[in-house]
């Protein structure tokens, strides 16, 4: 394309998680020309085929870089009410590094976004033991684990059309803590607490302390880092 990566420092990309084409379509090009206009020492461009806007960033300042990403998370946000999921590559040492930093970027936008549920400006530094999980894992294992580990309360939702999986899910989410949980689902505090009960029951075991907890925490991660439905 013509341009001077001789100094890129890292590779930013942003997305936006939109059913509506037009809506989309609107968010990446106010992205595109806000990051632009306020990121005018770095290489910003917009790939609408792959709903993109990729910025080669040639500032080194870490903390100025992140301000402006958030800021332009912002403004995406306000002026097309819809929050765009930006991702921060690590530091490039060379061009060489260029491919690497991007790809990061992208897993880091995609796994933030299906790890918290919603959009999000995240680095790779934060995210990057995600990805070697995500890289790492085959999906078809992942998927298996998974319904091996939920299956007790899958089926007993299943049977008696409740929420336990949900509950269990929000559970270890809020450390245990049932009024929290509470809040969260809008229910009786005394209602979380049967359904703990039932899951304990269930598993025969607490799988709210360890080492069984961290099991059933890493069941729902790759729940969400996959992506996988019940």
């Amino acid at each position: 394309m013509g341009y001077d990566v001789q100094n890129i420092s890292c590779v930013i990309v942003g997305s936006v998680n939109c059913e509506d084409d037009d809506e989309k379509t609107g968010a990446l090009r106010s992205m595109y020309v806000h990051a632009s206009r306020v990121m005018s020492e770095d290489i910003v461009v917009l790939f609408e085929d792959i709903g993109q806007v990729v910025i080669l960033c040639n500032r080194n300042d870490g903390s100025d870089r992140s301000r402006l990403v958030r800021e332009l998370s912002n403004h995406v946000k306000e002026s097309c009410g819809q929050a765009p999921s930006i991702g921060i590559g690590s530091l490039c040492k060379g061009v060489k590094d260029i491919p690497q930093s991007y790809r990061q970027a992208t897993n880091t936008m995609l796994l933030s976004l299906r790890i918290f549920g919603e959009p999000r400006c995240e680095s790779y530094l934060r995210m990057s033991l995600y990805d070697l999980l995500f890289r790492s894992i085959n999906p078809d294992e992942a998927a298996w684990v998974v319904r091996m580990l939920l299956q007790p309360v899958r089926r007993y939702d299943k049977t008696y059309n409740t929420d336990l999986e949900e509950t269990f899910q929000e559970l270890l989410n809020s450390d245990g803590s049932t009024t929290q949980v509470a809040k969260t689902m809008y229910l009786h505090r005394n209602t979380v607490l049967q359904r703990k009960k039932k899951i304990m029951d269930l598993y025969k075991c607490d799988p709210f302390v360890l080492p069984d907890r961290l099991q059933f925490e890493l069941a729902f991660l790759l729940k969400r880092m996959f992506n996988l439905r019940p």
